[in-house]
């Protein structure tokens, strides 16, 4: 749910076509995609660097646990201890366990802000024209581009996305399989290729933001219709009903970049696009209950047929 309010709000980024100046709305797409305070150097060279701790952070727990974390599992774990002797050495267990806790409660955090923190990543490396015709980084506009903060910025945020974009894009389907007690289970290369989509968008975002209008409506609108359509191929859970409310939930910010594409070669007010969105929101709703229902109607008849035979 978060990660399709996530895409939805892009329509209101600053470098949408339907960008406003509502606070509410601003304050939204700031929540949501972690830019709150993007006018004021301080907030978001400190929410940047609290975006590099994060990820160095988050990469070292998860080298602890690629080497350590395998004694965590339940099942065969004197086995597990036995291969793991020579790595393990001296380290306590509750040591360990601590190591895979943390590092559990950083993955939730990534998995929920990963857009955000590569867009911070991205975005800080590029440079767009102020009001004023200087050329500032996009980070912060107090920020001269080129000047030794903006290149020692872009240093530290390439290395942070170097040592950050892989492990997060891997780490679901790696941990998925070692949680035996998660019920609703996603194919593995799917979530590697919806990340790797997510990732893609969020790299052309911040090119295209501040300097191409159309670039940024095709961007969102093709990357989200992607996403679409691989979670219809792939039908990630194998579950009818859970497949159903994923595509429900991806097709509210792919009605969103359509109303964002279209306001770009047709006249649309802000207001006379929110009212197309509110309508094809409730209709996507609609649809979705409605083929629910018929999903469970379905697979209630293949169980009855299935106890027949």
């Amino acid at each position: 749910i978060i990660n399709s309010m996530q895409l939805a709000v892009i329509a209101l980024a600053p470098g949408s076509p339907l960008q406003q100046e509502n606070a509410f709305l601003a304050w939204l797409y700031g929540l949501l995609w972690f830019q709150i305070g993007m006018d004021y150097m301080y907030v978001s060279v400190y929410l940047l660097l609290a975006s590099w701790i994060f990820v160095v952070i988050f990469r070292l727990l998860f080298e602890l646990n690629s080497l350590f974390g395998v004694s965590l599992e339940t099942v065969h774990r004197n086995d597990c201890e036995t291969c793991l002797c020579g790595k393990m050495v001296h380290i306590p267990d509750y040591l360990n366990e601590t190591f895979r806790t943390v590092f559990n409660i950083l993955e939730v955090i990534s998995e929920l802000l990963f857009m955000p923190i590569i867009f911070r990543f991205t975005s800080s490396i590029i440079c767009v024209t102020s009001l004023d015709g200087v050329s500032v980084a996009q980070v912060s506009p107090d920020i001269t581009c080129g000047s030794n903060m903006h290149l020692l910025i872009i240093t530290i945020s390439l290395f942070c996305l170097a040592i950050y974009a892989i492990p997060a894009i891997f780490c679901v389907p790696v941990w998925q399989e070692k949680d035996k007690l998660q019920i609703i289970r996603f194919k593995p290369l799917y979530l590697i290729y919806d990340a790797c989509l997510q990732a893609l968008l969020v790299f052309l975002l911040s090119v295209f933001i501040g300097n191409s209008v159309l670039g940024f409506a095709l961007s969102f609108f093709f990357c989200t219709l992607l996403m679409v359509l691989l979670t219809l191929f792939y039908r990630p859970t194998g579950m009818i009903e859970s497949d159903i409310i994923m595509v429900v939930l991806l097709t509210i910010p792919f009605w969103a970049s359509v109303l964002t594409l279209a306001s770009v070669f047709v006249s649309i007010s802000f207001e006379e696009a929110l009212y197309f969105f509110i309508i094809g929101f409730l209709l996507i709703i609609g649809a979705g209950v409605i083929l629910l229902f018929l999903g469970f109607l379905l697979v209630l008849a293949v169980f009855h047929i299935r106890g027949l035979l």
